[in-house]
């Protein structure tokens, strides 16, 4: 549907710049040649007046139609780094938003994940609650263990849980280590409202975060 309203707009702009040159032609033509009768003028006046309208209602449309894809978009959830986004309220712990990391010693794609996850946490040392439960090798919490099993019921590891607001059942290799760092910061600058000075450089990936 946006596709078709595109070209729909853009035959109607290419309408109206026609009419608009042969106005312009006809204004310009020299003395002795033929003018364009009053009667006509008013015709194609009145033809750009109407074809300007379409044109804006056309607009107006395709901003609706932004508007529903984004919201379907939202819908569905997925966010930076193929992150599920909840809607659910912040999780915090003294103030601070609480990241969680699910994994275990065995699991590659945990071993994977695990110096990324653990690096960009350290960059927000001070404004989050990292909690990283490597499975196999220590008990969680109950209290946490039921974040595991909510975000990830099937028991997958590893799990990335941001606060409650994102979460992600899988590691971020099919984008590789520079990629996944920098979804990582942009959801980690999301949750804490920007506070770090990293933050400024990931500004535009933030914008586009629910």
């Amino acid at each position: 549907m946006p596709s078709e309203a595109k070209w729909k707009s853009l035959a109607l702009a290419f309408a109206v710049l026609f009419l608009l040159s042969a106005i312009w032609g006809y204004a310009r033509v020299p003395s002795g040649s033929m003018v364009v009768p009053e009667e006509e003028y008013t015709i194609l006046k009145s033809s750009i007046s109407a074809l300007q309208k379409e044109n804006d209602k056309l607009k107006i449309e395709l901003a609706q139609i932004k508007k529903e894809l984004e919201q379907v978009r939202k819908e569905k959830g997925k966010t930076v780094g193929d992150f599920t986004y909840t809607g659910e309220e912040l999780c915090t712990s003294d103030g601070k938003p609480v990241v969680y990391f699910f994994g275990t010693s065995w699991c590659p794609h945990c071993r994977w994940e695990k110096p990324i996850i653990k690096q960009v946490a350290s960059e927000f040392s001070n404004s989050i609650d990292f909690r990283f439960y490597e499975l196999d090798l220590q008990s969680a919490p109950e209290e946490d263990m039921k974040v595991f099993r909510k975000f990830s019921p099937n028991g997958a590891v590893p799990t990335l849980v941001f606060g409650c607001s994102y979460y992600r059942v899988g590691s971020g290799e099919n984008f590789g280590e520079e990629a996944e760092a920098e979804a990582l910061r942009a959801l980690l600058c999301k949750i804490t409202q920007s506070k770090a000075e990293v933050c400024k450089k990931y500004a535009g990936i933030i914008a586009g975060i629910p």
